[in-house]
């Protein structure tokens, strides 16, 4: 009895072992394809962090450079509107002096 019972379950396991083996070949073709997936999708991301820092860091320089211009530009456009200013203050004051200088001479021409 005792014997024939593991005489049958040998029986079953070589009958099966092709089966269980191909079930395992496959199981290990997949973690290793999932290990491939893993590999590359950290691959992916790494590879994407560096480009949206990359990105970040050219966008920064960007406004950087963008705001020293406009600095510059307003800068450079007060000094000019400082001169024209400086300019017509200039102009005005001549302008005054000979009207003084009209008006003093009039009037001696006429008091005269």
């Amino acid at each position: 009895g005792k014997q024939g019972e593991m005489n049958d379950l040998y029986q079953m396991l070589i009958e099966k072992a092709p089966k269980l083996a191909s079930i395992i070949n496959k199981k290990a073709a997949l973690t290793d394809r999932m290990n491939e997936y893993a590999v590359k999708s950290v691959d992916l991301v790494t590879t994407h962090a560096r480009q949206v820092e990359d990105l970040n860091t050219a966008h920064v320089r960007r406004m950087v450079a963008m705001n020293v211009e406009h600095a510059r530009r307003v800068e450079a456009m007060s000094a000019k509107h400082a001169r024209e200013h400086e300019a017509l203050d200039a102009q005005r004051l001549k302008t005054e002096k000979g009207i003084e200088i009209n008006h003093i001479w009039g009037r001696g021409a006429f008091s005269g």
